[in-house]
C-alpha cells in the first residue's frame, strides 16, 4: 500500500520534464532569479502570494465527488441486485462477484486517473439504462422496487448539476477571454471544469488560470526552484490534508508555503501545529547529454522532525529594518497608533534566509495599506506576543 500511496502522491504534486520544460516556467524563473539565495526564494514566494490564488472550487467540490462516488456505488449495488437475480438466478452469486470486480476495478482507476468527471458521468448514467431496460422487458414490479434507490441515485446527478452550475457562475472569467466563436466552438468551460476535477494540474495551466491548491503550489514552487537550483535538494514535505515544497540551502532546509515568510522546516512544523507525516526528497534525471528525462523523489531522513520551543525575536531590530527601509526617522508619540494590525502568526530562529522575507512581507503589508502614501508613515513599531508579532504604525 505504501508504494500505491508514494505513486499516488508523485501523481499529485511531482512536476514531470514537460512542466519543467514549460517556456513560461522557465521565463518566469529568470525573472525571479536574484543576486543571493535570500532574494531569490523570497521573489518566487512572494510572487506566488501576489498572483496566484487559492482555487477554492477545486478544493471543496473534489471532496463533494469523493462523498458521491461511494454512495452512487452503493446504490448500482443495490440496484444491480434483483435485476441480477432475475436474469441470471442459477448463477447469481458469479455474476454478483464479477458485479463486485467490476465496482472495485472501476474504484481503483478513478482514484488514480485524471478525468474523474467523464467517468463519474458515464457511471451516473446506469440507473437511467436500468430503468429503461426494466420497462422495455415490461417488468413494472422490479422498476418499482428499484425507483426509491433509482431516485437517489439521480439525486447524486442533481447535486452534480448543481456543482456545475455554481461552476459556470464561478469560471465567466476564462469565458470572458475568447471571442464568441471560440465561445461557440470549443468548450473552454468544459476544460477548466476538468481541470477542477484533475488529480494533478500540469503547471503551464497553473499559470494560466493563476488558481492553485496545496499540490498545485507545490509543484509550481518545486518546478521554479529546480530551474534556479538545478543541483540542490528539492523536499515534498507532507502533513495530513497539505503539502509544501522545500529545498535545502547550506544545510538548512527552508519551506516554501504559499505565502511568505519563508521559515525553516523546523518552526514550519511549529507553525501548523503538527508532525511532519513524510518527508521526501526530489531528484532530477538527466541523460549523458543533460536533457532532463524524469523528475522523481524518494524517502528521506537527514532532516530533524523534532519541533523547537517557540523563539523571542528581536523586534527592535526589525522596526529599525523596516524603518530604514522607508527612510522613517526616530520619534516619539504618547498618542494611540492610526493603524495597527497583526502578521499570521509564526516562528523563526535569527535566520538570514527567514528574517529578509518576514521583512518582505511586512514591506508588502504596509504598501498594501498605504498605497502611494508611504511618506505619510511617522512611527513603526513591532511587538511580539508568544507567537503573534503586532506592527503599530503612526501617520
Amino acid at each position: 500500500m505504501k508504494g500505491i500511496s508514494t505513486s499516488r502522491d508523485k501523481k499529485q504534486f511531482c512536476p514531470t520534464s514537460e512542466d519543467m520544460e514549460n517556456d513560461e516556467l522557465k521565463n518566469l524563473a529568470e525573472r525571479l532569479k536574484g543576486d543571493s539565495e535570500k532574494e531569490t526564494l523570497t521573489n518566487i514566494l512572494e510572487w506566488q502570494d501576489r498572483n496566484i490564488q487559492f482555487w477554492w472550487e477545486r478544493w471543496p467540490l473534489d471532496h463533494s465527488l469523493k462523498i458521491l462516488i461511494p454512495i452512487s456505488s452503493l446504490l448500482a449495488l443495490i440496484i444491480s441486485l434483483p435485476f441480477l437475480l432475475l436474469l441470471y438466478y442459477s448463477k447469481f452469486l458469479v455474476v454478483f462477484a464479477l458485479f463486485i470486480v467490476l465496482i472495485a476495478t472501476f474504484f481503483f482507476v478513478l482514484a488514480f486517473s485524471n478525468t474523474m468527471l467523464k467517468i463519474f458521468y458515464l457511471f451516473l448514467s446506469f440507473p437511467f439504462v436500468y430503468l429503461f431496460t426494466s420497462f422495455a422487458l415490461r417488468i413494472p414490479i422490479l422498476a418499482q422496487n428499484i425507483l426509491p434507490y433509482t431516485l437517489f441515485y439521480v439525486g447524486c446527478l442533481g447535486a452534480i448539476a448543481l456543482i456545475m452550475v455554481y461552476l459556470s457562475i464561478r469560471y465567466k472569467m476564462f469565458w470572458r477571454e475568447k471571442d464568441v466563436k471560440e465561445k461557440i466552438s470549443k468548450t473552454t468551460f468544459g476544460k477548466v471544469v476538468n481541470d477542477t476535477f484533475r488529480l494533478s494540474v500540469p503547471v503551464d495551466k497553473i499559470l494560466k488560470y493563476r488558481l492553485a491548491v496545496c499540490r498545485d503550489y507545490a509543484k509550481l514552487t518545486a518546478s521554479l526552484l529546480f530551474r534556479v537550483y538545478p543541483n540542490s535538494k528539492v523536499y515534498f514535505i507532507k502533513i495530513p490534508n497539505h503539502v509544501a515544497a522545500a529545498i535545502k540551502i547550506k544545510n538548512k532546509c527552508y519551506v516554501l508555503d504559499q505565502h511568505l515568510p519563508i521559515l525553516t522546516i523546523n518552526d514550519w512544523i511549529i507553525k501548523r501545529k503538527k508532525k511532519v507525516d513524510n518527508i521526501s526528497i526530489s531528484k532530477l534525471e538527466r541523460d549523458s547529454e543533460g536533457r532532463l528525462i524524469n523528475v522523481t523523489f524518494d524517502k528521506d531522513k537527514t532532516i530533524s522532525k523534532e519541533p523547537k520551543k517557540v523563539s523571542k525575536i528581536n523586534t527592535e531590530k526589525l522596526t529599525e529594518e523596516i524603518a530604514e527601509i522607508f527612510g522613517i526617522e526616530p520619534s516619539s508619540h504618547i498618542n494611540k497608533p492610526d493603524l495597527k494590525f497583526k502578521m499570521p502568526p509564526i516562528n523563526y530562529e535569527d535566520d538570514e534566509i527567514t528574517k529578509y522575507s518576514l521583512i518582505r512581507a511586512i514591506k508588502n503589508r504596509l504598501e498594501s495599506e498605504f498605497c502611494g502614501n508611504m511618506d505619510k508613515i511617522s512611527k513603526v513599531n513591532i511587538s511580539q506576543n508568544k507567537r503573534d508579532l503586532t506592527v503599530a504604525v503612526w501617520l
